[in-house]
């Protein structure tokens, strides 16, 4: 036998299924915005710049760049005292070796500037390097400057048992010869080493 619903039970049904579709788009809307609000706090968005606030900017901006520099200036400071320190120790070592030889010694660069002459140099061969002349000045037309600027050329070792060499004072002298070419590691010759002694 059919059971019939009353309409007040039809009534209940329809606000039961009604409150139950209610709490479902409210649960799901929820739910929506929960998510889309964590999407947007995960999102960067820079903040526009304000112009009050553009003083400050530049002035945090140009620190920056002042610490920087201070930085690199210091970085640049240390690395030419020690630059100037290998200069100096090379230097001294160069002294000591010319000491310690008993051949004159000279060392012209490849554009003709002689760098170095150790003391018995200059003494035999009365030079004054005191301001930075090429060897061909000090030298003069000579045969010792032609030999010299032949090895700058030819980038060739060149050893003479005898060549004579008139000072600026007119004494002629005879002379022992050996220059060595300062080669780079490409080859290129950078200088010439020069020994010389009196036969």
């Amino acid at each position: 036998m059919a059971h019939h619903l009353t309409l007040q039970q039809i009534t209940l049904l329809v606000a039961i299924a009604l409150g139950v579709a209610v709490i479902l788009v409210l649960v799901i809307y929820l739910i929506h915005r929960a998510v889309r609000e964590h999407r947007q706090g995960l999102e960067f968005k820079p903040a526009a710049p304000r112009a009050e606030n553009e003083p400050a900017f530049v002035a945090a901006t140009v620190q920056s760049l002042i610490a920087e520099l201070k930085s690199r200036s210091n970085d640049l400071e240390e690395r030419w005292r020690h630059a100037e320190r290998r200069a100096r120790s090379g230097a001294r070592t160069l002294e000591a070796i010319s000491r310690a030889i008993p051949e004159a010694l000279l060392i012209v660069a490849s554009d003709g500037y002689l760098t170095s002459a150790s003391a018995r140099a200059r003494e035999m061969l009365q030079l004054d390097i005191w301001s930075r002349r090429r060897f061909s000045e000090l030298l003069g037309d000579s045969p010792l400057s032609e030999a010299i600027a032949e090895c700058l050329a030819s980038g060739h070792s060149q050893s003479l048992e005898k060549i004579e060499y008139t000072t600026p004072s007119g004494r002629p002298i005879t002379l022992g010869l050996r220059i060595e070419p300062i080669q780079s590691q490409d080859g290129t010759t950078e200088g010439a080493v020069c020994l010389l002694w009196q036969p």
